[in-house]
Protein backbone atom coordinates (compact mmCIF):
# COMPACT_ATOMS: atom_id res chain seq x y z
CA UNK A 1 0.00 0.00 0.00
CA UNK A 2 1.25 3.46 -0.85
CA UNK A 3 2.56 5.09 2.27
CA UNK A 4 1.34 8.29 1.61
CA UNK A 5 -2.28 5.99 1.70
CA UNK A 6 -1.38 4.90 5.14
CA UNK A 7 -0.60 8.37 6.58
CA UNK A 8 -3.70 9.15 5.23
CA UNK A 9 -5.43 6.60 6.85
CA UNK A 10 -3.42 6.86 10.21
CA UNK A 11 -4.03 10.39 10.19
CA UNK A 12 -8.14 9.91 10.08
CA UNK A 13 -7.94 7.30 12.73
CA UNK A 14 -6.10 9.78 15.03
CA UNK A 15 -8.39 12.26 14.60
CA UNK A 16 -11.47 10.44 15.33
CA UNK A 17 -9.68 8.87 18.20
CA UNK A 18 -9.03 13.45 19.19
CA UNK A 19 -12.84 13.84 19.04
CA UNK A 20 -14.22 10.83 20.57
CA UNK A 21 -12.09 12.14 23.77
CA UNK A 22 -13.33 15.53 23.47
CA UNK A 23 -16.97 14.29 23.31
CA UNK A 24 -16.37 11.79 26.45
CA UNK A 25 -14.53 14.88 27.91
CA UNK A 26 -17.70 17.33 27.51
CA UNK A 27 -20.64 14.51 28.28
CA UNK A 28 -19.17 12.60 31.22
CA UNK A 29 -16.54 15.36 32.95
CA UNK A 30 -18.97 18.39 32.79
CA UNK A 31 -21.90 16.50 34.28
CA UNK A 32 -23.49 17.34 37.41
CA UNK A 33 -23.39 14.23 39.67
CA UNK A 34 -23.64 16.11 43.01
CA UNK A 35 -25.78 18.97 43.29
CA UNK A 36 -28.95 20.49 43.29
CA UNK A 37 -32.11 20.87 40.29
CA UNK A 38 -33.99 23.99 40.50
CA UNK A 39 -37.66 23.87 39.89
CA UNK A 40 -38.28 27.14 40.19
CA UNK A 41 -41.26 29.80 38.55
CA UNK A 42 -40.61 31.84 37.61
CA UNK A 43 -37.42 32.20 35.37
CA UNK A 44 -33.85 34.17 35.75
CA UNK A 45 -34.45 34.10 39.87
CA UNK A 46 -31.78 34.89 42.16
CA UNK A 47 -30.27 32.52 44.44
CA UNK A 48 -28.18 33.75 47.77
CA UNK A 49 -26.45 31.09 50.03
CA UNK A 50 -23.12 32.32 52.18
CA UNK A 51 -22.39 35.58 50.15
CA UNK A 52 -22.49 33.24 46.67
CA UNK A 53 -25.32 34.77 44.05
CA UNK A 54 -26.29 33.25 41.19
CA UNK A 55 -29.47 33.19 38.72
CA UNK A 56 -31.73 29.67 37.87
CA UNK A 57 -34.44 28.47 35.22
CA UNK A 58 -36.47 26.52 35.05
CA UNK A 59 -34.72 22.58 35.82
CA UNK A 60 -31.49 24.05 35.83
CA UNK A 61 -28.72 22.56 37.83
CA UNK A 62 -26.21 23.57 39.90
CA UNK A 63 -23.55 21.67 41.55
CA UNK A 64 -22.85 22.05 45.20
CA UNK A 65 -20.84 20.28 47.46
CA UNK A 66 -22.60 17.86 49.86
CA UNK A 67 -23.89 19.63 52.46
CA UNK A 68 -26.44 21.50 54.47
CA UNK A 69 -27.89 24.94 52.75
CA UNK A 70 -29.84 28.00 53.35
CA UNK A 71 -31.29 29.25 50.19
CA UNK A 72 -32.82 32.70 49.52
CA UNK A 73 -34.46 32.83 46.70
CA UNK A 74 -35.45 36.88 44.97
CA UNK A 75 -36.75 38.25 41.84
CA UNK A 76 -38.13 41.75 41.67
CA UNK A 77 -41.94 41.54 41.76
CA UNK A 78 -42.31 39.05 43.59
CA UNK A 79 -41.68 37.65 46.94
CA UNK A 80 -38.54 36.36 48.60
CA UNK A 81 -38.71 32.83 49.71
CA UNK A 82 -35.96 30.99 51.91
CA UNK A 83 -35.17 27.24 52.01
CA UNK A 84 -33.10 24.79 53.81
CA UNK A 85 -31.89 22.04 51.21
CA UNK A 86 -29.31 19.01 52.21
CA UNK A 87 -27.12 17.95 49.19
CA UNK A 88 -25.97 14.25 49.31
CA UNK A 89 -23.00 13.07 47.54
CA UNK A 90 -23.35 11.42 43.77
CA UNK A 91 -27.27 12.48 44.22
CA UNK A 92 -29.00 15.55 43.17
CA UNK A 93 -31.96 16.68 44.82
CA UNK A 94 -34.99 19.01 43.68
CA UNK A 95 -36.02 21.85 44.85
CA UNK A 96 -39.60 23.16 44.06
CA UNK A 97 -40.18 26.99 44.62
CA UNK A 98 -42.37 29.24 43.34
CA UNK A 99 -42.35 33.03 44.04
CA UNK A 100 -45.53 34.98 44.59
CA UNK A 101 -45.82 37.61 43.05
CA UNK A 102 -46.74 41.50 44.48
CA UNK A 103 -47.77 43.18 41.24
CA UNK A 104 -50.34 42.91 38.37
CA UNK A 105 -47.05 42.40 36.07
CA UNK A 106 -45.68 39.57 37.91
CA UNK A 107 -48.74 38.02 38.17
CA UNK A 108 -49.15 38.58 34.14
CA UNK A 109 -45.59 37.24 33.61
CA UNK A 110 -47.27 33.60 35.58
CA UNK A 111 -50.68 33.69 33.69
CA UNK A 112 -48.92 32.64 30.85
CA UNK A 113 -49.72 29.21 29.16
CA UNK A 114 -45.70 28.12 29.46
CA UNK A 115 -45.97 28.72 33.19
CA UNK A 116 -49.09 26.65 33.56
CA UNK A 117 -47.74 23.08 33.68
CA UNK A 118 -44.67 23.81 35.79
CA UNK A 119 -46.80 25.53 38.23
CA UNK A 120 -49.40 22.56 38.25
CA UNK A 121 -45.46 20.21 39.08
CA UNK A 122 -44.56 22.87 42.02
CA UNK A 123 -48.51 22.67 43.18
CA UNK A 124 -48.29 18.89 42.79
CA UNK A 125 -44.91 18.54 45.11
CA UNK A 126 -46.17 21.23 47.17
CA UNK A 127 -49.56 19.17 48.27
CA UNK A 128 -46.88 15.86 48.82
CA UNK A 129 -44.88 18.30 51.52
CA UNK A 130 -47.71 20.40 53.02
CA UNK A 131 -50.38 17.24 53.38
CA UNK A 132 -53.85 17.79 53.92
CA UNK A 133 -53.84 21.13 54.51
CA UNK A 134 -52.96 22.53 51.75
CA UNK A 135 -55.44 20.31 49.76
CA UNK A 136 -58.00 21.71 51.85
CA UNK A 137 -57.05 25.57 50.86
CA UNK A 138 -56.80 24.87 47.16
CA UNK A 139 -58.69 21.32 46.91
CA UNK A 140 -59.33 21.77 42.64
CA UNK A 141 -55.26 21.30 42.41
CA UNK A 142 -56.00 17.43 41.96
CA UNK A 143 -58.70 18.20 39.08
CA UNK A 144 -56.78 20.26 37.17
CA UNK A 145 -55.83 20.63 34.19
CA UNK A 146 -58.80 20.04 32.45
CA UNK A 147 -58.08 20.38 28.17
CA UNK A 148 -60.63 20.94 25.78
CA UNK A 149 -59.96 21.89 21.75
CA UNK A 150 -60.64 25.45 22.34
CA UNK A 151 -59.45 25.90 25.93
CA UNK A 152 -57.18 24.81 28.78
CA UNK A 153 -57.94 25.53 32.39
CA UNK A 154 -54.59 25.06 34.50
CA UNK A 155 -53.42 25.94 37.92
CA UNK A 156 -51.33 29.31 37.87
CA UNK A 157 -50.36 32.39 40.50
CA UNK A 158 -52.34 35.83 40.68
CA UNK A 159 -51.42 38.64 42.50
CA UNK A 160 -53.92 37.58 45.34
CA UNK A 161 -53.22 33.78 45.52
CA UNK A 162 -49.72 32.08 44.83
CA UNK A 163 -52.05 29.60 43.58
CA UNK A 164 -54.82 30.07 41.41
CA UNK A 165 -56.89 29.42 38.38
CA UNK A 166 -56.25 29.95 35.03
CA UNK A 167 -58.59 29.47 31.75
CA UNK A 168 -56.92 30.04 28.41
CA UNK A 169 -58.53 29.88 25.99
CA UNK A 170 -58.92 30.54 21.73
CA UNK A 171 -61.01 32.89 20.79
CA UNK A 172 -62.15 34.35 24.67
CA UNK A 173 -65.19 35.12 23.85
CA UNK A 174 -68.41 34.19 25.77
CA UNK A 175 -69.18 31.35 24.47
CA UNK A 176 -66.14 29.66 25.29
CA UNK A 177 -65.85 31.40 29.06
CA UNK A 178 -69.05 29.59 29.75
CA UNK A 179 -68.31 26.23 28.29
CA UNK A 180 -65.02 26.30 30.16
CA UNK A 181 -67.39 27.22 33.10
CA UNK A 182 -69.18 24.39 32.97
CA UNK A 183 -66.07 22.15 32.67
CA UNK A 184 -64.98 23.61 35.74
CA UNK A 185 -68.02 23.39 37.63
CA UNK A 186 -68.39 19.38 36.02
CA UNK A 187 -64.26 18.94 37.80
CA UNK A 188 -66.25 20.35 41.10
CA UNK A 189 -64.55 23.23 41.38
CA UNK A 190 -66.09 25.71 43.14
CA UNK A 191 -66.18 29.15 41.26
CA UNK A 192 -67.89 30.78 43.55
CA UNK A 193 -64.89 29.93 46.27
CA UNK A 194 -62.27 30.47 43.82
CA UNK A 195 -62.11 32.73 40.54
CA UNK A 196 -61.45 31.61 36.85
CA UNK A 197 -59.12 34.15 35.48
CA UNK A 198 -59.49 34.28 31.45
CA UNK A 199 -56.72 34.57 29.18
CA UNK A 200 -57.03 34.34 25.10
CA UNK A 201 -53.99 32.26 24.35
CA UNK A 202 -53.71 31.23 20.42
CA UNK A 203 -52.37 27.76 21.91
CA UNK A 204 -54.04 27.30 24.86
CA UNK A 205 -52.87 24.00 25.48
Amino acid sequence: MDKRIILIIISFLGLVGVISLLWWAMTTLTTVRTGVEFIVVPDEIDVLYNNNEFKVDYESVVKFDPGEYELTFSKTDFTNQTKSVEVVENEITSVYILLEPQTNEAAELLSQSVMGSRIERIAGQMVTEGGEQLEEDYPFINDLPIIDRFFSIKTCSSENSIIAICVYLSPNNSFQRERATEAAIEANIDIDRFKLNFIEDNNPH
